[in-house]
């Protein structure tokens, strides 16, 4: 015997429903409310003698019950059981319905159904129910209803409000589904166990999924969303898909929670949206490719990624207080990331023109530090990709990884005794690295060929740009440079004075109008290092120092540091304007 939470053997029906029905076999409970299976015979001839009621408040409907409903009165079966399959296909109510608490520990089906106005708030299906192709003319409340099967509304129509607040869901199906009024799913639970399904589903009168949570992997792809759209405080744990999805008016995603892969692949914006605070959580996989109306999505105190912007133009996205955290976003994190979302294709231009458009985008707004980190990342992926071949890229690492698991695997099962250690060491790991490994690939790479096409497009200049000054954004690196060719230069002239006829001698004085001659008497005085260095800063800054070269060694020097030394000083100069003004 099965018990309803509502039904005891202490408390008779009669304080639980006002129920005014005979007792049945000396118990607290009449024959519709008594919970046992071997009433039914009894309970069949009892219902079939009030068929023109309409309320069933805590009935306890057995398995091979035979019951019939007048659907032309309004019904109640608040706190009802339901212990057999039940099937209201293509039925008809005409008048509210009332299943609040009700209880459903078999499959139900509605199909087809037409509700005028209906109740399911804090009722429990057990089994799978379809609501498929039904018709809600009035208003649908599901609060707190529990679903622990599958729950499909394929194709179903609302056509006033649905609140679904804090409803929980194993699986369900929303698929091309209709909402003609405003739609509430806030506190909704989505679990784990399957897909839950959106697709193509149309939400004409606004919607709202504040602190839904989403456990299982979750579709919205064609489906229209029209009214203000709130996903604030949800929590997407799995994938998410928003391809081709319409938002005709405002959306936001404040404080909503991303883990898994979001997927906004050709979403359309026709109105603002904004995503504020930390949305995506650390290993969220965004995906914004071929996004429309860019102008309208606003980024607000959230983290961000380089390679979320690949593949749309990034320079007229509403970025503001967003976080860029240096630190940890490098170009081969980013390569990366862009390759893995991006297959088929380079990941190296790709990044390039998103980084590009995103330093535009700070230099509009006056962030002319951020703008500068961006051209960096640009120009290095450009330098990288004249280096490294598209070949080369296709040349997974993983491979080398791949090989050596599955080494130590096999190994393991022969001697488990044996260390991870001796196993990289081991001869066999090598013999099968080198026969596996993909070295055709990776010397093809480094052809002949790959470098004349790296030289012939003047990749070498990407290069001493890179090397002189960080393509002119990194000031330390240009002073350095700097610096540097201040010292080389002062060393080259210490250390080569020693040699031969280095410096001319001193001249004497002449008559006015004579010209000025060597003194045969004076050899010419050899400086000291710190006087080399003053000397090299002096023909850096174009003073013509003293003294003048005398052989070819010594001028050749004096004439590459004087073009060298202004143009890194220019270069210095560049990237300190880059910093703080344009």
């Amino acid at each position: 015997m099965s018990s309803l939470p509502t039904t005891n053997d202490t408390v008779s029906c009669k304080e639980l429903f006002n129920c005014q029905e005979a007792s049945y076999r000396n118990t607290h409970h009449c024959v519709f409310h008594f919970p046992g299976e071997e009433k039914v015979n009894d309970f069949n001839r009892a219902f079939r003698k009030m068929a023109k009621e309409s309320d069933f408040t805590g009935f306890w409907f057995p398995e091979k019950a035979a019951f019939d409903f007048n659907f032309d009165e309004p019904l109640i079966f608040s706190k009802a059981t339901f212990n057999g399959e039940i099937r209201f296909e293509a039925g008809v109510f005409k008048r509210p319905v009332t299943f609040d608490s009700t209880t459903f520990n078999q499959p139900v089906t509605f199909r087809k159904t037409t509700f005028e106005h209906v109740n399911f708030s804090s009722a429990t299906f057990k089994g799978a129910v379809t609501f498929a192709h039904a018709d809600f003319q009035g208003d649908a409340n599901f609060n707190s209803t529990v679903f622990e099967q599958e729950a499909s509304f394929h194709t179903t129509s609302f056509k006033a409000k649905a609140d679904f607040p804090q409803t929980g869901k194993v699986k369900v199906d929303f698929s091309q589904a209709k909402f003609g009024g405003h739609a509430d799913f806030s506190e909704a639970t989505f679990e784990e166990d399957g897909e839950h399904n959106f697709w193509d589903a149309k939400f004409l009168a606004g919607t709202n999924f504040e602190k839904a949570k989403f456990e299982g992997r979750t579709n919205f792809d064609a489906v229209t969303f029209k009214g203000e759209t709130n996903f604030n405080y949800a929590t997407f744990n799995e994938t998410v898909n928003f391809r081709e999805t319409t938002f005709q008016d405002r959306v936001f995603f404040e404080a909503t929670a991303f883990t898994g892969k979001a997927k906004f692949f050709h979403t359309s914006f026709k109105d603002y949206v904004r995503f504020r605070g930390q949305v995506f959580l650390p290993g969220s996989r965004p995906d914004f490719r071929a996004v429309k109306s860019v102008e309208l999505i606003s980024f607000y105190s959230l983290t961000s990624r380089p390679h979320w912007f690949v593949d749309l133009n990034a320079s007229k996205f509403a970025l503001t207080n967003v976080r860029w955290e240096w630190r940890r976003i490098t170009l081969d994190r980013e390569i990366r990331a862009t390759a893995r979302n991006h297959k088929g294709l380079s990941p190296y231009p790709l990044l390039e023109r998103a980084c590009r458009n995103l330093a535009i985008n700070a230099e509009e707004n006056h962030r002319y530090e951020e703008a500068s980190s961006f051209r960096y990342m640009a120009m290095e992926a450009r330098r990288q990709s004249q280096l490294v071949p598209e070949a080369y890229w296709r040349l997974r690492w993983k491979e080398a990884r791949t090989v050596l698991a599955r080494l130590i695997c096999s190994l393991g099962r022969r001697n488990r005794r044996v260390s991870g250690r001796m196993l990289t060491k081991s001869k066999l790991f090598w013999k099968s690295f080198l026969r596996e490994f993909n070295w055709k690939l990776f010397w093809r790479s480094f052809s002949w060929n790959s470098f004349k096409s790296f030289w012939g497009s003047f990749g070498w200049l990407h290069w001493l740009y890179w090397l002189a000054s960080g393509y002119g954004e990194r000031i330390w690196q240009a002073a350095l440079v700097l610096v540097g060719l201040l010292v080389l230069f002062a060393s080259l002239f210490f250390f080569g004075q020693q040699n031969g006829q280095w410096w001319q001698a001193p001249q004497t004085s002449s008559p006015p109008g004579a010209p000025a001659k060597a003194s045969p008497e004076q050899s010419p005085q050899l400086l000291g290092f710190g006087e080399a260095v003053i000397y090299s800063a002096g023909v850096m800054t174009l003073q013509n120092p003293a003294p003048q070269p005398a052989n070819p060694q010594a001028k050749l020097l004096v004439l590459i540091e004087t073009v060298l030394g202004p143009v890194q000083a220019a270069l210095l100069a560049l990237a300190v304007r880059r910093k703080f003004m344009r």
